[in-house]
Formats: structure tokens, sequence, C-alpha cells
């Protein structure tokens, strides 16, 4: 059985929610996710911009991933900064004592 063609693609308004974004601040965004990020490219011969659902989808799915991770780093990172300013810290005040 075939599936609703509206079923098979994404809009421009669809992805910009996925990914939390207004649709004017993802269509500004867009050729910086294609070619940054591995964002498929819109579907040629389109009036409107729409991509294929599955792969976008797939896409959406690895895109979170990596936005997690990259976090996750961050977050380590700042954690490592403070515990050597602590550290630091610690052993300027033994040194003076």
């Amino acid at each position: 059985m075939l599936q609703n063609s509206n079923d098979r693609f994404m809009e421009a308004e669809d992805v910009a929610e996925a990914l939390g974004l207004g649709r004017a601040t993802f269509l500004r965004k867009r050729n910086s996710l294609i070619i940054n990020h591995g964002m498929p490219a819109p579907l040629p011969g389109q009036k409107n911009m729409r991509w294929y659902r599955d792969s976008m989808e797939k896409w959406l799915r690895q895109y979170g991933e990596l936005k997690g991770h990259a976090l996750r780093t961050a977050g380590s990172l700042v954690r490592i900064h403070v515990d050597r300013a602590q550290l630091t810290a610690v052993y300027a005040a033994g040194a003076s004592a």
C-alpha cells in the first residue's frame, strides 16, 4: 500500500520544529547545516523545500547524538577547569603556610 505523499516528506517547518528553531532561523542556517553537519539537501525541482522523511529523521537522530556528545564534552572541560582552579588554590594556600 502506498503511503500518503505527506507522510513521505518533511517540509522546512517540520525540520525547523524538530531542531527547535523557528522557520526563518532554520532557513538562514540551512546551508551551514548541509555543508558543516551533513544535513541532506532538499529535494531538487520542488516549489517548496521538502526532504524525504526517512533520511531527514535519520540525520536528525545522528545530529542530536553529535550535539549531545559535544555538550557532554564541553561540560567535562568546564569541570576540569574548575577542579584545576580549586587544586591550584589549595596548593598555593599550602605553599604559603
